[in-house]
């Protein structure tokens, strides 16, 4: 079985979002933002799936040319695959750097049906509550204060028992 579908000409990258932010949220032009994150973060989802298929497609090869004098097949096989998997690779670091983006402009996390892009807020680099509580009365140490930039991760959907939400 060939996989030609991790071919980059061949899956559909969602089109690109243009971000405007108004008083009711973040949107994309001509449609909702979280929405436009969730298509990406499911084709996300499809990419490591053919990924799988694959490495498994691959390892069924190779047991099928099991027998020693067929080292020259796995070889070849190995060969065969190095591309593919590399082009997958390529793929889901593409999309996974998009949504990373794409969060990190909404500000907030999207859930899609098999990954989420989880947004968190940057680290401060000081106590945050003690000296905060000590700047109310001591406002020069402000300039000090740095906090860093928000941080997405992108994670599987744990999943749900049944009935649960």
């Amino acid at each position: 079985m060939i996989f030609g579908i991790i071919n980059p000409a061949v899956w559909e990258k969602p089109a690109v979002c243009r971000l405007r932010r108004t008083g009711a949220g973040t949107f994309c032009k001509g449609g909702d933002i979280m929405i436009h994150i969730q298509k990406k973060l499911n084709q996300l989802s499809q990419l490591h799936t053919q990924l799988d298929l694959l490495q498994s497609e691959k390892k069924r090869l190779i047991e099928e040319s099991l027998p020693p004098e067929y080292g020259a097949r796995l070889r070849e096989i190995e060969a065969e695959f190095a591309h593919k998997e590399a082009t997958a690779r390529q793929n889901i670091e593409s999309l996974t750097a998009e949504v990373r983006s794409d969060t990190l402009a909404f500000g907030r996390s999207v859930r899609g049906s098999d990954y989420q892009a989880v947004w968190s807020r940057g680290r401060v680099s000081w106590d945050d509550r003690a000296l905060s509580e000590y700047a109310r009365e001591h406002s020069e140490i402000l300039p000090f204060r740095k906090e860093g930039k928000p941080v997405i991760s992108i994670r599987r959907v744990p999943d749900m028992p049944p009935g649960g939400q």
